[in-house]
C-alpha cells in the first residue's frame, strides 16, 4: 500500500514540476524576443484599440422554413450602440438582397428573407459596410471622438448546399451554356453567309423572308432557353455571364436586321451601330462568354483545374 502511495506521490511531483518547466520555457522564449509575458496573456483583448474600427462576422447560417430560405447573420464591432451597419447578399457581384442593421453592445444581428425562390447550390456572398457619412448624429459625435473616420467592408463566403449538389448542378449548367453558345454562333455564321449570297446573287426578298422566318424563330427559342435556364432562381449562377449572353442574342438579331436594311438600300439612321460593327464584335463577345465561362467553373471548382491542366 506503501509502495502505491509512494509511486502515486512520484508521479504527481513529476507532472508539477514538468508543468513549472514549461511555464519558465514559456517566459524566456517571451522575453527572448522581448514580450511582455502579461501582455501577451491579454493580447486578445487589445488586438483592436479603440481608435481602430473593428467589424467581424461571428455567425453565419442558413435554414429552410415553409416560407422559404433564411439567412441569419450575427458580427461584432467596436462601434458604439445606434451605429448603422449595411449588410449585402450577392452571388458573383449581382445584388440579391440588403439590410440596415444597429449595433447594440457591441453586436450586430440581422436576417435576411424570406427568399420564396430558390437558391442555385453554390457559393454566396455576404457583405458588410461601415459607412461613416450615413451615421447618426449621436453616432458621428462617439466615431468621431474616438478618430474613427475610416469606413469598412467584410466579406464572408456562404456556402449553400453540399458540395457535391453544387459540383453537379455546375457541370449541368455549364454543358446547357456549351450548347447555347455553339447554337449562337452557327446563327450568326447563317445570317453572315446569307447576307453574302445575296451580295454576290443579288438580292431576292421572297428567299430572305423565308429563310428570316425559320432563323427568327430558332434564336427566339434560344433565347427562351437562355432565360429559362434559371427556372425561377433568385439569382442565376454566373450572372455575369449570362448578361453577356443575352447581350449577344440581341446583337445577332440586330445584325440580321442591318443585313436587311443594308440588302434593300435603307439605312436605318435611328441605329447607334453599323452591320460591320456588330458583326466584328459579335465573335469577340462569343470568346469572351467562353473564357468568362471557363474562368468562372474553375474559381468554384480548382480542384478540376488542378486535375485537367
Amino acid at each position: 500500500m506503501n509502495k502505491k502511495r509512494y509511486l502515486l506521490e512520484v508521479l504527481l511531483n513529476f507532472i508539477f514540476f514538468s508543468f513549472l518547466f514549461f511555464l519558465f520555457l514559456e517566459t524566456v522564449e517571451a522575453e527572448r524576443y522581448g514580450v511582455n509575458v502579461e501582455e501577451l496573456k491579454d493580447s486578445n483583448k487589445n488586438e483592436h484599440s479603440e481608435d481602430e474600427l473593428f467589424l467581424s462576422f461571428e455567425n453565419v447560417q442558413y435554414r429552410r422554413i415553409n416560407e422559404g430560405l433564411i439567412i441569419t447573420i450575427q458580427g461584432a464591432t467596436n462601434l458604439p450602440d445606434g451605429a448603422s451597419i449595411y449588410i449585402f447578399l450577392k452571388r458573383k457581384k449581382s445584388f440579391i438582397a440588403g439590410k440596415e442593421v444597429c449595433v447594440r453592445n457591441g453586436l450586430f444581428d440581422i436576417e435576411l428573407g424570406p427568399f420564396v425562390k430558390e437558391f442555385y447550390p453554390g457559393i454566396y456572398t455576404i457583405e458588410a459596410f461601415f459607412i461613416h457619412c450615413r451615421q447618426s448624429k449621436e453616432v458621428l459625435k462617439v466615431v468621431d471622438q474616438r478618430c474613427i473616420t475610416d469606413e469598412r467592408l467584410i466579406n464572408y463566403s456562404l456556402q449553400i448546399g453540399e458540395t457535391k449538389q453544387i459540383k453537379e448542378v455546375q457541370s449541368r449548367v455549364r454543358g446547357k451554356i456549351e450548347s447555347l453558345i455553339e447554337q449562337l454562333q452557327r446563327l450568326y455564321e447563317d445570317a453572315d453567309n446569307m447576307y453574302k449570297k445575296h451580295c454576290e446573287k443579288g438580292f431576292n426578298e421572297y428567299e430572305w423572308c423565308c429563310w428570316s422566318k425559320k432563323w427568327q424563330g430558332e434564336l427566339k427559342e434560344l433565347d427562351r432557353l437562355n432565360k429559362m435556364r434559371n427556372n425561377g432562381k433568385i439569382v442565376a449562377l454566373w450572372p455575369k455571364l449570362e448578361e453577356g449572353l443575352s447581350e449577344t442574342v440581341y446583337l445577332v438579331r440586330l445584325l440580321e436586321r442591318l443585313y436587311l436594311r443594308k440588302l434593300e438600300g435603307k439605312e436605318d439612321l435611328k441605329q447607334t451601330i453599323s452591320a460591320e460593327e456588330a458583326r466584328s464584335i459579335i465573335p469577340r463577345k462569343l470568346s469572351l462568354i467562353k473564357n468568362r465561362l471557363e474562368i468562372d467553373f474553375i474559381e468554384e471548382n480548382p480542384d478540376v483545374f488542378r486535375l485537367n491542366y
